[in-house]
């Protein structure tokens, strides 16, 4: 019964619906013959990683469906919500906003491989509301350091707020089935490994 080997494991930034750092040493103390190897990186490459047999499981925002070589297992789901500074024009604007009324806006945004970025853009484009994004980054901190100087907004998962609590949040309406949804994403169930396996039924008890 005791699992060896490795265990490639990769994550999005700041992931809803698991603590990556407390599951791995939750998984590390029952099985610490097991190599632990994690890559954080953008949701679209985590997928094809996964689903190239490169890593063993992610924990992403979903960017694509469920396929032969890739299943997925929801984690949580967060609703749009907006970020600005305190002093922006939208912050007194309403207790919610529509994505038409950010039709004019600056954005502040992740580069489009990112998971959260993509199901902004789908958003929006299903909306038929353009949007112009001036500042990509690749991670959250830059993002929330952008629209705390006032440079842009950011449509994010609404537990990015509570990472900047300076920052004004508004919920967003309009945006039909869009929501952030995390998932762990998986190779189908005859090719997960055993390491994968032993930290899934870890996740699935609470140990986040």
């Amino acid at each position: 019964g005791v699992v060896r080997g490795t265990l490639s494991l990769g994550t999005e930034q700041c992931v809803a619906g698991v603590h990556v750092a407390g599951l791995l040493a939750a998984f590390r103390r029952r099985h610490p013959e097991v190599e632990i190897r994690l890559r954080q990186e953008g949701g679209l490459v985590l997928a094809e990683d996964v689903a190239a047999g490169r890593l063993d499981l992610a924990f992403a925002y979903r960017t694509r469906a469920d396929s032969d070589q890739l299943r997925s297992v929801p984690l949580a789901t967060e609703p749009m919500t907006l970020l600005c500074h305190p002093e922006h024009p939208l912050a007194a604007a309403g207790p919610v906003l529509s994505l038409r009324d950010l039709a004019e806006e600056v954005f502040v945004d992740f580069h489009p491989g990112w998971g959260p970025r993509r199901a902004t853009d789908a958003a929006f484009a299903t909306a038929g509301v353009p949007r112009a994004v001036s500042l990509e980054v690749n991670d959250v901190h830059s993002l929330l350091d952008l629209v705390e100087e006032d440079l842009g907004v950011a449509a994010a998962p609404r537990h990015f707020r509570h990472k900047r609590k300076s920052l004004h949040a508004i919920p967003l309406t309009g945006t039909g089935d869009a929501v952030y949804e995390t998932v762990a994403l998986l190779p189908p169930p005859q090719a997960t490994s055993p390491a994968a396996r032993a930290l899934m039924k870890l996740l699935e008890r609470g140990a986040r």
